[in-house]
């Protein structure tokens, strides 16, 4: 219903990934020697909007001790918005790690900083869903009904990790709580 054309359904995925070749080894789990989980958005900054930080608010707030670690932000006047955005949900700045945008090399090393990485809502990850999991870090995505919303459940699928799909936001809460509580 959402497209002109006729739409073509490929079997497994869209996508086809070649990781870095000199990609860092994958780190043991941040939360070890942090003592608190970290979660992470490392996608492109003008993906988030008000629904993901919205979501990831009620994540901050059922894991006490949390953090998040936002990559990309451009300017200062956007990581003002963004702590703003989390604060009107009760999440102390202390808790968002804001990250520049980043060469690829330093992206690498960021995603040895997470523990569980969060999917966008209306524009999944691509490149940054492969590369996270590639580097041992699970991804949760929410399934959308719309292609740019459906990026990560591709992946997922892909990679045989359909328990990271979510189907609704009370979903995406249940299993991001649950895996940071394993």
């Amino acid at each position: 219903d959402y497209y002109s054309e006729k739409l073509l359904r490929l079997p497994h995925s869209i996508w086809c990934y070649r990781p870095l070749r000199d990609a860092p080894p994958i780190t043991s789990l941040p939360a070890l020697s942090n003592g608190y989980i970290t979660f992470g958005s490392l996608n492109t900054f003008f993906k988030l909007e008000k629904n993901s930080i919205d979501l990831w608010a009620k994540i901050l707030c059922a894991v006490p001790e949390s953090k998040l670690i936002v990559a990309g932000i451009p300017a200062a006047s956007a990581l003002s918005r963004l702590i703003e955005s989390f604060r009107a949900h009760g999440i102390d700045s202390n808790r968002i790690i804001p990250m520049a945008q980043l060469q690829l090399h330093d992206f690498y090393r960021a995603i040895s900083r997470v523990d569980i990485a969060l999917d966008p809502l209306k524009f999944n990850g691509g490149t940054s869903t492969c590369d996270t999991l590639w580097m041992g870090v699970p991804v949760i995505s929410l399934a959308g009904k719309r292609f740019l919303e459906r990026a990560g459940q591709s992946i997922l699928n892909a990679a045989g990790l359909t328990e990271f799909v979510a189907h609704s936001h009370e979903q995406y809460v249940e299993i991001a709580t649950t895996l940071a509580n394993r």
